[in-house]
């Protein structure tokens, strides 16, 4: 990602456009080429971030057209889609789709856009040719300008539907995340897979779930349609989590949590898997690892069996949805998650005897 397109450089008075006082940028000697040339040398970057301040000229007139910040400033988006032909993914900065005037605004920097509706700016910056909103992390007024976008294109304001717009930032943003080489129809069998540290014995079962396994990066011939019954399946949702990270919105603190909905895959599907997961030990604020009792099936040749009935411990115990908590084969009660203390290996005198440990660790404790 290259940012900020374009020219904050030209602040009025030299103050910061993230502030009320620096919202301005003006070009007294009508500049702003020299600007632009800077970004004409790396657009071949997959991405590109607006900046935040309102263009004026020296007479204190608008640039553009909208007397308004970056994102909202259709001009100078069609200088860079348009003029300079830039097809790739373009985000708003953090702020930008929040107003000063709005209820419980931290950060609010949609400078020229106070007075209008939550929803009426996500229609004006889509409408600039933008597909991501920098620090949104709550669609519901991206929804609202869904509904508002189509009621335009049906009174003949909008040249193209909500949907369309939409399928064209995510056509974009799909561009930008898949790898830029093919992709083959077949895959080749793996060979030769080696087992890693801690894996010995569990190998085999994993490999042959991976063969098994099916990622679909098209849907060719609608193998998937709206129409299709799924009410006799059963689907697997991982959980995941993050230790969150200091910031200037606060603390960090952890999140844990399924990836997808699962009232929503409930709803599709007939039975919902997840894991059992529950917070480790913590030191100082980061999860150090998990660890959980679990019970398995038989297995060919005793792939998967404890070493030690009642030893076994695996981050991620499955479960069904709506099923209680599985019970250790050693005790009525709920088994209640255990963290292990040391994440030294055990010594090869102890190894043969002891369970096994999983240890999970995150990037906030490397």
């Amino acid at each position: 990602m290259i940012k900020h397109w374009a020219g904050d450089g030209a602040g009025e008075g030299g103050r910061e456009s993230h502030t009320d006082a620096g919202k301005y940028r003006v070009y007294p000697g009508d500049n702003l080429d020299e600007h632009v040339s800077v970004f004409q040398g790396a657009l071949d970057a997959a991405s590109v971030m607006t900046s935040y301040s309102i263009s004026l000229d020296a007479d204190g007139e608008p640039l553009f057209e909208d007397r308004m910040g970056s994102a909202y400033d259709s001009g100078q988006m069609s200088l860079l889609r348009d003029d300079n032909s830039f097809g790739g993914v373009v985000v708003t900065d953090w702020g930008v789709m929040t107003g000063a005037n709005d209820e419980g605004a931290f950060i609010a920097t949609a400078w020229g856009a106070e007075d209008l509706t939550p929803a009426e700016r996500y229609v004006k910056v889509l409408g600039t040719g933008h597909d991501m909103f920098g620090g949104v992390n709550d669609a519901t007024y991206i929804l609202e300008a869904a509904d508002l976008w189509q009621e335009q294109f049906e009174a003949g304001d909008q040249e193209v539907d909500a949907e369309t717009r939409f399928q064209e930032s995510g056509a974009r943003i799909l561009n930008m995340s898949l790898p830029g080489r093919p992709v083959r129809e077949r895959l080749p069998r793996p060979r030769g897979v080696r087992i890693g540290p801690g894996q010995r014995g569990q190998g085999g079962g994993r490999l042959r779930r991976a063969l098994a396994s099916v990622v679909m990066l098209k849907n060719s011939d609608g193998i998937i349609s709206a129409d299709t019954d799924y009410s006799d399946k059963t689907v697997y949702i991982p959980q995941s989590s993050d230790n969150g990270l200091p910031s200037l919105f606060g603390d960090p603190a952890y999140t844990q949590g399924p990836s997808i909905d699962l009232d929503v895959a409930a709803q599709f599907f007939g039975e919902v898997v997840t894991d059992e997961v529950e917070p480790g030990r913590r030191r100082q604020g980061r999860l150090l690892h998990h660890a959980r009792p679990v019970q398995r099936g038989p297995g060919p040749r005793g792939h998967g069996q404890p070493h030690h009935r009642c030893g076994v411990r695996q981050l991620g115990l499955r479960r069904r949805v709506g099923q209680p908590t599985t019970r250790s084969p050693c005790s009525t009660a709920s088994t209640p998650l255990t963290a292990t203390t040391s994440a030294r290996p055990p010594s090869r005198a102890t190894s043969s005897r002891m369970a096994p440990r999983r240890t999970v660790r995150t990037s906030a404790t490397r």
